[in-house]
């Protein structure tokens, strides 16, 4: 009986919490494709993307944004040099 107690009780808080959530690629999505880029000033959001992004968010959608990120592997750049970029992205749909 306790564990059907417990069991309804996560199943509660599950159903609760759950966001919609939507997960984005970033190159060649949202932002024009410059392989390797850590240079912001060479981030150029495709047309449509912050007006998505804006009607996603508008309409209670969790918004995540993924990369696959070969320049890090490689060591042609730190993981840390993605950061700025993300905040950029974030600041110029919000």
């Amino acid at each position: 009986m306790e564990n059907q107690k417990i069991l309804h009780r996560t199943n509660k808080l599950n159903s609760q919490s759950q966001i919609p959530t939507i997960f984005l690629d970033k190159d060649g999505t949202l932002i024009e494709n410059v392989p390797n880029n850590v240079d912001p000033q060479l981030i150029e959001m495709k047309i449509g993307a912050i007006e998505g992004l804006q009607i996603l968010s508008k309409a209670g959608y969790k918004l995540i944004v993924i990369t696959n990120q070969s320049g890090v592997a490689r060591d042609y750049f730190p993981e840390s040099a993605l950061m700025g970029l993300g905040l950029l992205a974030i600041s110029s749909v919000m």
